[in-house]
């Protein structure tokens, strides 16, 4: 987190992951604190607030999602993952929930971030999810060095 007088600056990338959307935010970049972490991150998605007009939070749940990510802690991992569903009514930010479709997010963030080296015709994310402690490998197609993004 940078500190420009009253302006905090957080990196974040935004990505789609399936039919969800959210952010992708580095453990490092955010307070170690969970409480003032949550109050944070809250009001980068403008929650609680159905509308979500001050924040980058959407009116759908599918639009509201989280991944606290890192440099894996655990043996065999490239990529740490905490996943959060942020509340539209309330001031909460679930993490006895997990996503599917987000999780892919992280593996093109982890391959795009260098997390893990790119490799034809396919790379492995190992993602380790902290909300239920499993290992959840990702598959990249790359072709020329790049992520294939597009079928065909």
């Amino acid at each position: 987190m940078y500190d420009f007088g009253q302006i905090h600056k957080i990196p974040t990338v935004i990505m789609r992951g399936g039919t969800s959307k959210g952010l992708l935010l580095r453990r490092s970049d955010l307070p170690s604190d969970p409480k003032l972490r949550d109050e944070v991150i809250l009001r980068l998605y403008g929650s609680p607030d159905s509308t979500q007009i001050d924040g980058l939070g959407g009116g759908t749940s599918l639009s509201r999602k989280l991944a606290i990510v890192g440099p894996s802690l655990q043996p065999g991992a490239h990529i740490d993952y905490t996943f959060g569903q942020v509340s539209l009514e309330k001031k909460v930010i679930d993490y006895n929930v997990t996503c599917g479709n987000f999780v892919t997010a992280v593996g093109l963030y982890a391959a795009e971030e260098g997390y893990v080296p790119l490799q034809e015709p396919v790379t492995y994310v190992r993602i380790y999810n902290t909300n239920i402690k499993k290992m959840i490998v990702a598959e990249i197609p790359v072709k020329d060095g790049q992520i294939k993004y597009e079928s065909g």
